[in-house]
């Protein structure tokens, strides 16, 4: 299993158990390049990908919080969509 399918199928299953740090690091290993936004927001992009314009998501306040279900979600559909394009690189 490719470590795309394999984040996907964790996330997933661990939708409203995820914390900040997981997330980015996994995004960062995936080739995603994860920044600080205002208040709490990371911002997404990957410079393999010049079709995808980005994303972001919020940590929400504190240090390592869980991220909102809504963002795992999210995050998850568009590692689905851009999934092929990412095994590529």
């Amino acid at each position: 299993m490719s470590a795309v399918a394999t984040t996907i199928s964790t996330w997933r299953q661990r939708v409203a158990n995820l914390r900040c740090q997981e997330i980015c690091d996994s995004l960062v290993h995936l080739g995603f390049r994860v920044r600080n936004g205002r208040a709490g927001h990371r911002i997404v992009s990957h410079a393999g990908l010049p079709d995808w314009f980005g994303t972001d998501f919020d940590c929400g306040h504190g240090q390592n919080n869980t991220v909102k279900p809504a963002y795992v979600r999210k995050l998850v559909r568009i590692l689905s969509d851009l999934k092929d394009e990412l095994e590529l690189l």
